[in-house]
């Protein structure tokens, strides 16, 4: 897959980031509600937003 064309670093980069942020933010909605399970939420958001950047710098280098 050419990385260089728009389809290609929209599926591979920006629908997974955005998912990330959303799982980030409503971890973070969690624990300001005082529910401890939102760390959870929010660690594996972080998880996969750190593995989409690896994974795209990685496919792109």
């Amino acid at each position: 897959m050419n990385l260089s064309e728009p389809h290609a670093l929209y599926i591979t980069l920006t629908l997974p980031t955005v998912f990330a942020a959303i799982l980030i933010f409503e971890g973070l909605n969690q624990v300001l509600s005082h529910k401890t399970i939102g760390w959870v939420s929010a660690f594996f958001g972080f998880a996969f937003l750190v593995t989409v950047w690896l994974t795209y710098f990685a496919l792109s280098g």
